[in-house]
């Protein structure tokens, strides 16, 4: 039942939170399993759910299970369901959600950690755009989430002017919560570190520096939601949040 479905993502978040990435993925994976079981059984039951809400939470279950196997390092695995619950999403309820926005952002993740730069940028961009035009405010934390994706994948590229102007946008939505602020410090700090690579007469090997200085791909998601105002908290269980 959705009930049920719902509720164990509870121990995911709490084994997620305790890097048990392998006893999160199996839970993860269970919880698919319920709801994969489940949706065929929907469109059937008296006074059921919408059939297209059972999708939405296989959709929600499948890309849980592989934001854990990108953390494991299990990536072309984690690529196959990032993709799947992405055209699943689309094919339901189009780009210009909050949960397609969230998709498109963690495949812009699992591809960026596979050194797959330019086409990392590109779903990066898309997650931006699609979270814009679903109505999601600048300080939401999607939004600053995939704006911070998009400038990384920007600076490893070497184009230092179009990630400045990035983080400029993100730090511009963050400075609008105090909370956000202090928790996205160093949105300020990558938009300095931008600004310094890319000054004229900058020798090359700061580049080098700079990319070396960049957090990993795979830290400070959201968590995607159907409401557009919606934030979430940004705890140090961050990883087990976004899931």
């Amino acid at each position: 039942a959705v009930t049920g479905v719902q509720t164990c993502a509870l121990p995911i978040y709490l084994l997620a939170a305790e890097a048990k990435w392998l006893e999160a993925e199996r839970a993860a994976r269970a919880a698919l399993a319920n709801t994969e079981r489940d949706l065929p059984l929907s469109s059937s039951r008296k006074n059921s759910r919408p059939q297209a809400e059972y999708e939405g939470l296989r959709d929600e279950d499948e890309l849980r299970v592989a934001r854990i196997l990108a953390m494991r390092g299990q990536l072309a695995e984690a690529e196959a369901l990032a993709r799947n619950a992405l055209r699943s999403a689309l094919s339901r309820e189009g780009p210009f959600t909050t949960f397609s926005a969230g998709a498109l952002l963690a495949l812009a993740r699992i591809v960026l950690e596979q050194g797959r730069l330019r086409e990392a940028s590109v779903l990066a961009a898309a997650a931006v755009n699609a979270y814009e035009k679903a109505g999601v405010p600048p300080e939401g934390l999607g939004l600053v989430g995939a704006r911070k994706a998009y400038a990384n994948t920007l600076m490893r590229q070497g184009r230092w002017a179009d990630a400045d102007a990035e983080f400029t946008r993100a730090a511009e939505g963050v400075a609008k919560d105090p909370e956000l602020a202090a928790r996205f410090r160093n949105v300020d700090q990558r938009r300095s570190l931008a600004l310094r690579v890319r000054a004229p007469g900058r020798p090359r090997g700061d580049e080098i520096h700079a990319e070396a200085d960049l957090e990993p791909a795979l830290t400070s998601r959201s968590r995607p939601k159907r409401s557009p105002g919606h934030r979430c908290s940004f705890t140090p269980i961050r990883h087990a949040l976004a899931l």
